[in-house]
């Protein structure tokens, strides 16, 4: 019964460990957050280049924080029959967050379209070197030559002139070479 209990409570220091952990991301993530936000409230005498490139970062910022909260957590066998409703009410929180920076990735999105601003559309098209910048390259034999495989960081256009402000990071499809090298 006491291997028992030890056993259960080294459980338990590890799940509040990783409980720890993950609490501390989200806060380092908010943290970024808020000084992204601090640094595009400065005072708007910035070029309006600048200002949209720092509204684009906001945004991808709360972009990739969503997308970090739709990764599942690790929480397999950590049930404890001691650690009561405290798991359900943090996964509870979390889902509320992660629901909030949607909301405010969607909203922000928005608010960039209606800036006169869109994303430069590079998924599944051939490779433009004028709009994108290929960061990695994919092998595959099924794959079209030079097609964009992955965005990486999205690229940011002006509607209305086609002016590209940001071009997009992409991962690009090759065909291995016939002798076997990549």
């Amino acid at each position: 019964m006491k291997e028992e209990v030890d056993a259960s409570l080294v459980e338990s220091r590890r799940y509040a460990r990783r409980v720890v952990d993950e609490v501390k991301q989200v806060g380092a993530q908010v943290s970024l957050l808020s000084k992204a936000v601090a640094n595009t409230l400065e005072p708007v005498a910035r070029k309006p280049r600048d200002l949209s490139l720092a509204l684009i970062d906001l945004a991808d910022r709360m972009e990739r924080i969503a997308a970090a909260f739709d990764r599942p957590v690790d929480a397999k066998g950590m049930v404890l029959p001691f650690f009561g409703n405290r798991e359900k009410a943090w996964r509870e929180d979390r889902e509320k967050m992660a629901e909030s920076f949607r909301i405010l990735s969607v909203h922000s999105g928005n608010l960039l379209r209606a800036a006169g601003l869109e994303r430069v559309l590079c998924l599944g098209k051939v490779f433009d070197p004028h709009t994108m910048s290929a960061v990695a390259v994919d092998y595959s034999t099924s794959a079209t030559e030079h097609t964009v495989a992955a965005e990486v960081q999205a690229g940011w256009q002006e509607s209305d002139t086609g002016r590209l402000l940001r071009p997009a990071q992409v991962r690009v499809y090759r065909c291995p070479n016939e002798g076997g090298d990549k």
